[in-house]
């Protein structure tokens, strides 16, 4: 089963999780399921559209931090098909768990993320090409890898504490 995770937040309209389900009843491979963490006020829409769409996915709700974590190590990729964002916090933990990302392309994303390098983009609100990287990445393992790897380690390099002491270290000196 080929598992992509998205939501890590309140459901609400500027996450655009609708796009992301749309997206993936596009998709053109068997046993993929749509992992959706999160609750709110959008919820029974998504899941009546899920439905609509018969596309296999499971609402886990709210979950703590641990669980959540856990939840998103095991998914294959994640999705992020937010309208705009300020920091995607979602995305970092993705980053930090080494699960490749497909991402919308707004500034928050582009200021971290590299296209082809630590993260595929599309373009807001194109849910062709947001099923065309999924589809890309469920065929291609080694990019797949690759993402994860890169990504893991521009993690490690600009956002963990150690970064972050070297960063404020760099700017008042020691």
């Amino acid at each position: 089963m080929f598992k992509i995770a998205t939501g890590f937040s309140e459901l609400l309209p500027v996450k655009n999780i609708a796009g992301v389900i749309r997206a993936v009843a596009r998709v053109k491979t068997k046993n993929l399921a749509l992992w959706i963490v999160g609750d709110g006020r959008e919820r029974d829409k998504l899941e009546s559209l899920a439905r609509s769409l018969r596309v296999e996915a499971r609402f886990w709700g709210r979950v703590p931090n641990p669980r959540a974590r856990e939840i998103l190590r095991q998914a294959d990729v994640f999705v992020l098909n937010s309208f705009h964002e300020g920091m995607p916090h979602a995305l970092l933990e993705a980053l930090a768990e080494g699960v490749p990302v497909v991402a919308t392309r707004i500034p928050a994303v582009t200021e971290i993320l590299t296209d082809q390098v630590t993260g595929l983009f599309v373009d807001v609100g194109d849910e062709r090409s947001l099923a065309g990287a999924i589809q890309r990445l469920v065929g291609k393992p080694g990019l797949r890898a690759k993402l994860a790897q890169n990504g893991r380690q521009l993690f490690q390099k600009n956002f963990t504490w150690e970064a972050h002491l070297r960063q404020l270290e760099r700017v008042f000196g020691k």
